[in-house]
């Protein structure tokens, strides 16, 4: 006698009209459920004066009376409470984005990194086909044809495309985790795009990214005025920050975070920052929360000792008087707010910075254009770069020159400086004969 497999006998019933596929996976499924369910509830599922009932144990530990109308409004309640409708693991970049966002959150300190992360996806991710397309279907030509057309798209650096392709990489790698098992390696590894399409970097006017010479002078005065010479009740310290700044070329959360114990031997120790601190709502939005103080540099470089000028040593000298005559003090910090009376944050120091510029009659720049001002003064002065780059904290001079170093002179200045040349060489004239 014949004995036909169950998939033979599957297979006929379908086709034969007898068995309606769909509905078979359906009261699978449903089995499926149920079996699930059977294993979180331990609790009679009966009928009783016109309702469905059961009870269930709440987090207190207390027994809670659940009745419906219908068995499967019970059922829908209790596969609620229990959790047991999972949704299948994530498949797609947008749905591994918070998972991998709150991966992200636990390795850095960084705040904002993370905000820059966010950024990029918001940018150039969000509101594209990329991010709904199941991972496994994410093949190197894919890739490299996405890459290419968000380089053409956005006429993207090379630094630019590397920034805000770490989201497709990295969470291709965290895919490839054990754990998640989505893939097996990861395809943007063996992506290449044609350099020749990258924008090219040009480096930006001198005048847009430092303090002329003259700029600074009129900054400085206007700081020194408002302090000394305006009325004693709006004394702010914060004017006097300014000044720091441009004699020691510290960054603006570095000398926020400054405190009195970090003065040794005529130098100051740079040891911790303040960032801007951000939490991570529900859609891995960084939501702002504050500032905080990190115990550490924004790198390894960054932990360094700066000799202090006379004029750094004026400004430490009346903050420190300022702070006594008030009886102001916030766990040594130096520099505090004239409103709160505790440490003055970035964000104060970013906003007067922005105002004195402008009564200074000059362009607004920040604190960071400060920076640059302080490297580019000290090579001009024929500082020795390595002292410069330590000084500043860069751990390579490539970065102090390629990126901070700008010339301060202004068009005229350029020209006598050309003229000076120019007289120490053999006069046109003279060649002509």
């Amino acid at each position: 006698m014949y004995n036909p497999s169950s998939a033979e006998v599957l297979s006929f019933l379908v086709q034969s009209g007898n068995l309606d596929m769909d509905v078979l996976l359906k009261e699978m499924e449903n089995a499926d459920i149920m079996q699930k369910l059977n294993d979180c509830h331990k609790y009679k599922i009966y009928y009783s004066s016109g309702r469905w009932r059961t009870i269930v144990k709440t987090e207190d530990g207390k027994s809670k009376k659940i009745s419906k109308t219908h068995k499967e409004d019970l059922i829908a309640y209790l596969c609620e409470f229990y959790d047991i409708l999972q949704k299948d693991e994530p498949k797609t970049l947008r749905e591994l984005f918070p998972k991998w966002m709150e991966l992200k959150a636990a390795r850095t300190d960084a705040p904002s990194y993370m905000k820059k992360l966010y950024s990029s996806w918001s940018t150039y991710y969000l509101g594209t086909e990329i991010i709904d397309i199941p991972i496994q279907d994410l093949t190197l030509t894919y890739l490299e044809i996405w890459a290419h057309e968000l380089v053409k798209n956005h006429y993207l650096t090379k630094k630019a495309y590397y920034n805000h392709t770490v989201i497709v990489r990295q969470i291709l790698d965290y895919a490839c985790r054990p754990e998640v098992g989505l893939i097996s390696s990861n395809p943007m590894d063996h992506v290449k795009v044609n350099s020749k399409l990258f924008k090219r970097v040009q480096k930006k006017e001198a005048n847009t990214q430092v303090f002329s010479e003259d700029e600074e002078k009129a900054l400085k005065q206007t700081c020194l005025n408002s302090y000394f010479n305006g009325p004693k009740s709006k004394q702010t310290t914060t004017s006097l920050m300014v000044i720091f700044l441009f004699e020691t070329g510290m960054r603006s959360g570095e000398v926020t975070a400054l405190k009195w114990s970090d003065i040794k031997d005529g130098k100051i120790h740079v040891q911790r920052e303040e960032v801007e601190d951000y939490l991570l709502n529900e859609e891995s939005k960084p939501i702002p929360n504050g500032f905080k103080i990190l115990p550490h540099t924004k790198s390894d470089a960054g932990d360094r000792w700066i000799p202090l000028t006379s004029r750094a040593w004026f400004v430490l000298d009346t903050v420190k008087k300022h702070n006594e005559d008030r009886g102001w003090y916030d766990d040594d910090f130096i520099f505090l707010n004239i409103k709160t009376h505790k440490r003055t944050s970035t964000d104060a120091l970013s906003t007067y910075i922005e105002k004195a510029c402008k009564r200074s009659g000059i362009p607004v720049k920040r604190a960071h254009k400060i920076r640059k001002s302080f490297i580019s003064s000290c090579i001009d002065h024929n500082i020795n770069l390595d002292t410069v780059r330590r000084i500043v904290g860069h751990e390579d001079e490539k970065v102090t020159l390629h990126n901070y170093l700008y010339d301060r002179s202004d068009d005229q200045e350029i020209l006598n400086q050309l003229e000076k040349i120019g007289e120490k060489k053999p006069s046109v004239t003279s060649l002509k004969k």
